[in-house]
């Protein structure tokens, strides 16, 4: 084989491997859209309120995530707080009934480093995780708010906030030491 055909097999290649890959991205998208429209059909807590509920088992913590789920067909919130103390606590608020499960501490593994970094620092920050929802809702008013947590983008901590909006999966991070908008799109 010439390396002319070397290098047009090895394009074919690459660009199947593309198609594959955006194939499977759409599809998850698909199954994503499918969840959050079947959880958030249900819930009668947005994830605002539910992040309030938590709360009030540690006032002095700050919220860092919030991720609507099915569980035995009910919507279930599952927030997890930094308490004053630096301890990742967790726990489950039923997003029908708004009542709160018992407080448990989290439980770590070593591939969560990097995510409890980032939410470490973002307990820090300037910017709680229900202003950053509300910053992102008012770029999106009629979205429902899905999934809430913090990454460490680029080496800044944000807030990825995922939400439905007419049908559509959108996504929006919001700085943890600005509270703006940083980037937003839909797919």
């Amino acid at each position: 084989m010439n390396s002319k055909s070397s290098w047009l097999l090895a394009c074919a290649l690459v660009l199947t491997l593309a198609a594959v890959s955006l194939a499977k991205d759409k599809q998850d998208d698909a199954k994503d859209r499918e969840h959050a429209t079947k959880c958030l059909g249900m819930a009668k807590l947005s994830a605002v309120e539910a992040i309030q509920t938590a709360m009030k088992k540690v006032p002095n913590g700050k919220a860092v995530q919030a991720d609507l789920h099915m569980e035995n067909d009910r919507p279930l919130f599952l927030v997890e707080i930094v308490d004053s103390n630096g301890k990742h606590m967790e726990l489950t608020i039923d997003a029908i009934s708004g009542l709160a499960s018992q407080l448990v501490e989290e439980k770590k593994t070593s591939k969560d480093s990097d995510d409890e970094k980032a939410e470490d620092d973002a307990a820090k920050g300037k910017v709680t995780l229900v202003q950053a929802i509300e910053t992102a809702l008012q770029k999106m008013p009629n979205a429902k708010v899905y999934k809430a947590c913090c990454e460490n983008e680029d080496g800044k901590v944000v807030f990825a906030i995922e939400l439905l909006s007419d049908d559509k999966i959108a996504h929006a991070q919001v700085g943890s030491d600005t509270g703006k908008v940083i980037d937003k799109k839909n797919t």
